[in-house]
């Protein structure tokens, strides 16, 4: 778990200084999400700010950290989740000639983006994320989340400001930020217990969808794309198949993907509750793992 929040402001009143201790405050609320580094960055025409706390799991040395640079210089990241399948991108771009200089799968995100573009990199992609990607040249700010919404990512309009962030403190700690009620949100979380997405308990804030991004241009405009359909990407299979073969692709896929998660630079365990979901996750990790779990 990683934390990331920033702006993009058209606002020219606001000195260089104010938006960095501005920022700086925005991503100290969030820094229990990710202990282990606190960094932020702000553009030179004072207009974007990015801050992210991050939490290493991939590769733990310094060459992790973020805001990440692209080696082109064009874009800048900031990350929170992880993607299973970055050796395989990772190799695709050794192929091209673009070797890495570190073993995060943050610079293999940033790096597909910049040779791939950004739609076919979430093509390609396999994990949870949400992220914040700043492109230098067409001066545009594109805010991702993963195909299932595991990991969370808030975001609001409001006069010249667009602002977000993986907690809504942290948009909170935004200076010009209004704090109004949506009374329709309160509403339902009285009736439900939770505030359905997209909507939050704040007028103009909104939790970003799962499977979509936004495009911001220079001009605040806002473009959203959804790149992920659940219903468009699985169809029941033309031919029947017997249930013993079904049982059998389950088991596959299933020890496939728990696999796939445990590629880490950390010890990994497993919250067993005897339940049967993580008795079975327990089980798949026990299985492909060399050491105990």
């Amino acid at each position: 778990m990683c934390g990331l929040t920033g702006f993009y402001t058209l606002n020219k009143k606001n000195k260089r200084d104010f938006l960095l201790k501005n920022l700086e405050l925005m991503t100290e609320t969030i820094t229990h999400r990710g202990p282990d580094s606190k960094n932020i960055w702000l553009n030179e025409s004072n207009q974007v700010g990015l801050g992210h706390t991050r939490l290493s799991i991939r590769d733990l040395s310094s060459l992790g950290n973020q805001p990440m640079v692209s080696r082109n210089k064009r874009f800048k990241i900031i990350y929170n989740g992880e993607v299973y399948n970055s050796d395989i991108i990772k190799q695709e771009l050794n192929e091209k000639k673009l070797f890495l200089k570190s073993s995060s799968d943050t610079e293999v995100l940033l790096e597909s983006i910049s040779f791939f573009g950004i739609e076919k990199t979430l093509e390609k992609i396999n994990g949870i994320f949400s992220f914040a990607l700043f492109d230098e040249k067409e001066k545009k700010l594109f805010l991702v989340r993963d195909r299932f919404g595991v990991k969370p990512l808030y975001w609001g309009k409001f006069g010249n400001n667009v602002v977000f962030g993986s907690e809504l403190k942290s948009i909170l700690k935004f200076d010009s930020f209004e704090k109004d009620l949506d009374y329709n949100s309160i509403n339902f979380y009285l009736k439900y217990g939770s505030i359905p997405s997209p909507i939050s308990i704040f007028k103009n804030v909104n939790k970003l969808p799962s499977g979509e991004f936004l495009e911001i241009n220079e001009n605040l405009q806002i473009n959203k794309k959804k790149y992920f359909d659940l219903n468009k990407k699985f169809k029941l299979p033309k031919t029947k198949i017997s249930f013993e073969e079904a049982i059998d692709q389950l088991d596959k896929k299933l020890e496939n993907a728990v696999k796939n998660q445990l590629v880490s630079d950390l010890e990994v365990g497993s919250f067993l509750s005897s339940g049967i979901d993580s008795s079975l996750i327990s089980f798949y990790m026990q299985k492909t793992s060399q050491k105990k779990i």
